[in-house]
């Protein structure tokens, strides 16, 4: 954990982030539960107050 690669794919689901289409953000909720940084778990926070529902639990599945 914590390698080159793995920064890498984290930055690149982070730039779906704010994706307009509720399928990309939920993959990215659920992407984001692999990860166990700082600037993963803010992203989270921040799906757990999304406009969709879907979303919203994706996030909240992350940690539990």
């Amino acid at each position: 954990k914590g390698t080159f690669k793995e920064s890498q794919a984290l930055e690149q689901i982070l730039t779906k982030l704010n994706d307009p289409g509720w399928r990309i953000r939920l993959q990215v909720a659920k992407a984001l539960t692999k990860f166990n940084t700082p600037r993963a778990l803010e992203a989270l926070e921040t799906l757990k107050k999304d406009g969709d529902h879907r979303v919203v639990g994706a996030a909240l599945e992350s940690h539990l």
